[in-house]
């Protein structure tokens, strides 16, 4: 029976500012495997696939610090979590954690929500003005094609494909493209520094 799982990442900054991603994704829970084993398989074919090119696009003082999946339906689930300390592995350090490249997601249909993904942590030299390079974005579109394809998790669990979930429906919709917004967009408050 497929279900949705939540795969979230957390990352900080050597300035100590903090933020997350957070991605869904529909199983289809093959085989016998417990709530553990899906989400331990998603986090791991996640990185199998995904990882590199995430932390390609991301300056080397800013760390993938946890990653964390949840079955959101079907009943739920505890967190299973998994400690990381990745740093990303551009060239140069950032310019700035409190502004992110914006990666629209966009679903199947279109009355369906578009889902987001802030990514902060762009080096310095790959910023010029308020726009991203062509190198970034390249290494972006890259990066993205890859994580709109479906994974085959391991051990015969299933696969998972991305998506955006609506809570208030209960509605899955399989991402089909991507748009690199051109030009940075600020975080929030909660992109400050611990203090």
């Amino acid at each position: 029976m497929a279900n949705i799982y939540q795969l979230r990442l957390g990352f900080v900054s050597s300035g100590k500012n903090f933020w997350e991603v957070i991605w869904h994704y529909q199983l289809s829970e093959a085989g016998t495997g417990t709530f553990i084993d899906y989400c331990e398989g998603l986090i791991n074919q996640w990185q199998t696939n995904n990882l590199a090119g995430l932390m390609a696009l991301l300056s080397p003082d800013t760390f993938l610090n946890i990653i964390d999946a949840r079955r959101i339906t079907g009943g739920g689930s505890p967190t299973i979590s998994e400690g990381i300390n990745q740093p990303g592995t551009e060239t140069n350090d950032t310019y700035s954690t409190t502004v992110a490249a914006d990666i629209a997601w966009l679903p199947g249909g279109i009355a369906n929500r578009v889902g987001h993904t802030y990514l902060a942590g762009i080096p310095f030299d790959r910023i010029l003005s308020d726009a991203l390079t062509g190198p970034w974005v390249t290494n972006a579109v890259s990066w993205a094609n890859t994580q709109l394809a479906q994974m085959t998790l391991p051990a015969g669990l299933g696969t998972a494909k991305m998506g955006t979930y609506s809570r208030k429906t209960s509605g899955f919709n399989p991402t089909t493209a991507f748009v690199i917004k051109p030009k940075l967009t600020a975080l929030n408050k909660r992109s400050l520094p611990v203090t």
